[in-house]
């Protein structure tokens, strides 16, 4: 018979022996395993699976989440050729108002960012949860 030997409230081995005659060890209950797993819980009566470890929090990895998203679009690099561009009058009209678009952009991106984090986000992946860039912004990044 599947035995299984409990320790403070959470099954620690299991064990093939009758459950009968079995002797445990001073603080140690053994019960029917037949529906247990190691690390369960026993509350005297039944078993239960333990609850899963909470995900992890990690605002970091929420940070890079989000530059990750813009550096997509648009690199440091780039970012600061566009800046240069709009900066010394370069940019026609179009080009204007699409970097003004940019910079709405990565504000909206920022603004999630934080969102996410005051709400202790764990999964942050989902494109759902993101600004989408506009195409008038990805066409003005192509160029740099």
């Amino acid at each position: 018979m599947r035995v299984a030997l409990i320790k403070n409230g959470i099954v620690s081995n299991i064990i093939i022996a009758d459950l009968a005659s079995y002797q445990p060890e001073t603080g140690v209950i053994a019960v029917d395993g037949s529906c247990a797993d190691f690390g369960w819980l026993w509350n005297g009566m039944t078993f239960t699976a333990p609850s899963p470890n909470p995900a992890f929090f990690d605002a970091a990895a929420i940070k890079a989440e989000c530059q990750k998203r813009i550096y997509a679009v648009a690199s440091p690099n780039c970012q600061m050729n566009m800046t240069a561009y709009v900066a010394g009058d370069l940019a026609n009209p179009q080009d204007k108002k699409s970097f003004i678009n940019s910079l709405s952009w990565v504000q909206a991106m920022r603004g999630v960012c934080l969102g996410l984090i005051a709400g202790n986000a764990t999964e942050f992946s989902n494109d759902s949860l993101w600004p989408i860039c506009p195409d008038d912004v990805i066409v003005l990044a192509s160029k740099f």
